[in-house]
């Protein structure tokens, strides 16, 4: 993104798009193509427009304009780059890229730019992951231009990196499983077009893949769980209008991750969470211009290069919705601990045949990212003697550790209607572990005479297997969910309104 005042009026020429003797319009023409020598075709059909998603496209940019560039970078060359051409073989030859190596290729988003310290870090922090070649694209001419020309120079990029990674496979004996391709916002768009053009792609990582122009249109017009053997994908600022989001609102990967429910207003990005001043100061005015217009849609790079040499991973539950994840619905990784799986650098695909999957996690507002999931289910007993129908209250509920401190936990702070012979869940979460309980303190306060039956509580948290830093050491141990089962004496405690009860692991064995 440029200075301020030039990146509104961009936005809005993009939605608005002005005349440009490269668009075509709906229903011009049933099908054309143009093709670009070693890189392929590109077809503009029918299908390729939306009236209300994409109402027009645009064909690419010359080739020579554009002028993709792949900056190469290994620890043999960890500051300064190394141009790739597959038109140019001495260029791949001469270089220290190393195609037995793993490889990650990162494409930018609209309005960025290939040498934004954030690249930076990333590639240091690969590169401290282990012997990997990380290829970073420049094509800043392509992106400096209204959002529906940027679209159409994305196809072409698209290609520009299929080929040299088909140039790679072919000449050079590189495994395109080994292949990782990071996106973000358009970016991902682009990272879509490469994969689906290069067969046996390992991975793509799509980072809040862009929404306007690509949302509700067929998978060959976005990023789709076709375009690579694991598509990942990370929603941060998901909206079905640009008005409220950049990015998509579909689920576009094998397995999708929602932090925060992947919506705009990410923790650290309220208005009154921003350090627009500070960030001004220390990092001018582009950045934090940045902050005011996609603080959210960029939060998914920031949980990107968090992951990577991390030692608290952040963990999403599969779910299906934010509402049933948040009242603790989900709180279950399945008997293959599938169902709790890491976000990130080091994401593990899901079992072979599943896609489109959704998972939810919270977040912390700044790194390290990673929070402590826990989730108490309160369990209800039979209604009390001669009372019937649901009751109205406050349900107040505290920990007791080992130490002696009590923590009061976050949970069921408004007045609710409660069923008895039915249980109630929450879920909370620490960024630091609270370890295990040794007893808790349930308190009922009602506006009326109505009392409150509680038979028992289960207290659960989340097993995650740690890594050291900075090379990621995976343990053997699969994510986990651990429960516990609070009781009181009698095996159940009818509560008065002010009235309390303790719960304790002993008094379950009664």
């Amino acid at each position: 993104m440029r200075l301020l005042g030039v990146t509104i009026p961009l936005i809005v020429a993009s939605l608005c798009g002005p005349t440009y003797s490269n668009r075509t319009k709906r229903g011009t023409v049933p099908v054309q193509e143009r093709c670009y020598g070693k890189l392929g075709c590109i077809q503009i059909t029918p299908a390729w427009y939306s009236l209300l998603q994409r109402p027009t496209n645009d064909w690419p940019m010359p080739r020579d304009y554009i002028k993709v560039k792949f900056h190469s970078y290994t620890r043999r060359n960890p500051i300064q780059s190394e141009l790739l051409y597959f038109e140019q073989p001495s260029t791949i030859k001469q270089s220290n890229f190393n195609p037995k190596e793993r490889t990650v290729f990162f494409n930018h988003g609209y309005m960025d730019t290939y040498s934004k310290a954030f690249v930076k870090v990333m590639i240091q922090r690969i590169l401290e992951q282990g012997d990997y070649n990380v290829v970073i694209l420049e094509y800043t001419r392509a992106i400096l231009t209204t959002f529906s020309q940027a679209c159409g120079n994305a196809r072409l990029i698209g290609l520009e990196l299929a080929a040299l990674v088909n140039y790679l496979k072919d000449n050079e004996g590189l495994n395109p499983a080994d292949v990782h391709i990071v996106g973000h916002s358009l970016g991902a768009q682009i990272s879509g077009y490469a994969g689906e053009a290069i067969p046996g792609l390992g991975r793509i990582t799509g980072l809040d893949p862009s929404g306007p122009w690509f949302q509700y249109m067929p998978t060959y017009v976005r990023l789709d769980p076709l375009d690579a053997e694991f598509v990942h994908v990370i929603h941060t600022d998901r909206s079905p209008s640009v008005a409220t989001g950049f990015g998509t609102d579909e689920v576009t990967g094998h397995v999708d991750f929602y932090p925060n429910d992947g919506k705009r207003e990410q923790p650290g990005c309220k208005p009154l969470e921003r350090p627009i001043f500070l960030t001004m100061l220390q990092s001018g005015i582009e950045e934090a211009g940045r902050l005011v217009i996609v603080c959210s849609h960029d939060r998914a790079v920031k949980f990107f290069l968090d992951s990577i040499n991390t030692d608290c991973p952040m963990i999403g539950i599969k779910c299906s919705s934010y509402g049933d994840f948040l009242e603790g619905n989900c709180f279950d990784c399945g008997e293959d601990g599938n169902d709790c799986l890491e976000m990130g650098f080091h994401a593990t695909p899901p079992p072979p045949g599943v896609q489109e999957e959704q998972y939810y996690l919270k977040t912390s507002h700044q790194p390290p990212f990673c929070l402590h999931h826990y989730r108490i289910l309160v369990k209800f007993g039979e209604e009390p003697q001669g009372q019937r129908g649901s009751v109205a209250g406050v349900l107040r509920i505290s920990a007791q550790f080992a130490d002696g401190n009590f923590l009061k936990l976050p949970l069921f702070e408004k007045s609710e209607l409660y069923e008895h012979g039915q249980s109630k869940g929450s879920l909370f979460t620490s960024a630091k572990d609270i370890g295990t309980p040794v007893k808790f303190e349930v308190k009922w306060q009602s506006k009326t005479m109505l009392r409150l039956n509680v038979e028992n509580l289960e207290f659960s948290w989340l097993n995650v297997p740690r890594y050291r830093h900075p090379r990621y050491q995976q343990t053997a141990k699969k994510i986990s969910v651990t429960r516990k089962l609070f009781c009181t004496p009698s095996g159940e405690a009818i509560l008065t309104s002010g009235s309390a009860a303790v719960f304790t692991v002993e008094s379950c064995a009664n």
